[in-house]
This record gives C-alpha cells, sequence and structure tokens, in this order.
C-alpha cells in the first residue's frame, strides 16, 4: 500500500521521475520541498527517485525469498508475480534516471546525478548544478541477484529472458559477472549507474576539494565552499546514517565489479 501511495502520487508527469515525499534529506536540495516551486513547474529528484529504485529493489528481494524454490521447496507463483512487478518498477525507475529526455538525469559533462526542474508553462528543464548528496543518492539503489537463484524461479526466469530480448536498453542497467575458475557463482548486477559512471561518481566522492573530508564524507561537495551553511542538527544525524548505508552498498558493487 505504502509503495503504491508512493508510485501514484509522486509521479506527477507518469515519468517514473519523483517529485516530492519526506525523505529527510529535504533541506539538502536548493529548495524547500516542504512547498511548491516559487515559479510552479515540478522538480524531478535525483534523491527521490533514487529512493523509489531502492524500495523496488528492496520489495523484490523480499518477494525472491518468499517465493520458495530452494532445496525442493515448493515455488509460491503469488510471490513470483510481486518478484516480476517490482522487477519491472527497478527497470522502468533506472531507465527514467539514465535515459528519459537523452541522458535523464545523468550530466554527461559532469560525470554526476543532479535534480531538474521542469517549468509548468513552457515544459523547458533547467538543471540544478549543485552537487551534493542527492546526486550520490543513486548508489543505494543496488542488489546482487544470482543466477542459480533465478533458475529456481521458472515465472520470473521467463519475465527476465522477455525483458532481455525485447527491452536491450536492459542490458545497461545489469551487470553480468560469468563464472571463472575461482569463483563458480554467475550472477547479476542490478544497479542505477553503469561501472563507468560509478567509476565518474567515485571520483567526485574520493577528492578532498569535493566530498572526501578529514572528519568523513560532507552532503554538500567543498566545490560549493563560498555558499552560506545553515546548521541542522537532524539533518547532520540522518545524513551520518545514509552516507553509513550508502558506503555499505557502495561496497556490494565494488567487490561485484573487482571479483
Amino acid at each position: 500500500m505504502n509503495f503504491t501511495w508512493w508510485v501514484n502520487r509522486k509521479d506527477p508527469d507518469n515519468q517514473n521521475l519523483f517529485a516530492g515525499g519526506f525523505l529527510g534529506l529535504d533541506n539538502i536540495g536548493v529548495f524547500d520541498r516542504s512547498a511548491k516551486l516559487p515559479e510552479g513547474g515540478t522538480m524531478h529528484q535525483s534523491d527521490g527517485t533514487s529512493w523509489m529504485c531502492f524500495y523496488s529493489l528492496t520489495m523484490f528481494a523480499i518477494a525472491i525469498e518468499l517465493a520458495g524454490g530452494v532445496n525442493g521447496s515448493p515455488v509460491i507463483e503469488a510471490y513470483e508475480d510481486m518478484a516480476s512487478k517490482f522487477f519491472e518498477h527497478f527497470v522502468q525507475i533506472v531507465d527514467a534516471m539514465n535515459v528519459h529526455g537523452g541522458t535523464g538525469l545523468w550530466d554527461e559533462e559532469d560525470g554526476f546525478y543532479y535534480d531538474q526542474v521542469k517549468c509548468g508553462k513552457t515544459d523547458e528543464i533547467t538543471i540544478l548544478k549543485s552537487r551534493s548528496l542527492v546526486g550520490v543518492m543513486p548508489l543505494i539503489a543496488v542488489s546482487v541477484l544470482e543466477v542459480e537463484r533465478i533458475e529456481n524461479l521458472p515465472g520470473f526466469k521467463k519475465r527476465l529472458d522477455w525483458f532481455l530480448k525485447y527491452k536491450p536498453s536492459l542490458r545497461q542497467h545489469m551487470t553480468h559477472r560469468k563464472s571463472t575458475k575461482h569463483d563458480s557463482s554467475e550472477a547479476y548486477l542490478l544497479a542505477i549507474p553503469s561501472e563507468d559512471r560509478l567509476r565518474r561518481m567515485l571520483a567526485y566522492i574520493l577528492d578532498e576539494n569535493e566530498f572526501l573530508s578529514e572528519y568523513g564524507l560532507r552532503s554538500l561537495s567543498y566545490h560549493h565552499h563560498c555558499m552560506v551553511v545553515y546548521h541542522f542538527h537532524l539533518i547532520e544525524i540522518f545524513s551520518l546514517n545514509v552516507w553509513q548505508v550508502l558506503v555499505i552498498l557502495l561496497l556490494n558493487s565494488l567487490i561485484f565489479h573487482f571479483r
């Protein structure tokens, strides 16, 4: 119910780019997202969209676990169908973030994800080029899908095979790791950024003139150090927790790519 509410209420243009909803990150953005934009229009949120992608993957993982088919246990088709549903949501959101309108919310010149404002009268798109936690949040949506697990769920496998055949763009968002003599497991990495885009984002995250500091990782890049800074104790605490989650999930991506 909660997932459906977010999908139906916070995707105003029906493009799988989300605008609105309280994430606890609202004061990191350029605008107060609890209020309407000054001149109207819609803001396509990098962090809000990433959160929904993460939400989809989490529900997908739960459905896969509940679907059974392990160690001779029966496959529960209802959960297979739910896994397919959340997988489709993941695919659509990732496609929107990376491809919609040409490059989605990704800025190829900078190598970073940014919020965008769509003018209500002209539909003109303005990119909000402030490097902050907002643009790092796409790293939160990542999951490893073992091929062996897929083989045990024929209904879901059929749906996945259909996507791979008729939606070739999906392959851009799924990194396939084949088995080797050192590692017999075969798997897919489901994530928003490709390996190339991940590397470009890491260049900012690990740069002391950007996000990296002697005290940890900044929520706003040092690139904007001349801006006025306001301190909100609650947001600082939340940001720390988000960075902890991001680091853990980022390690999953790095381990997958370098295995």
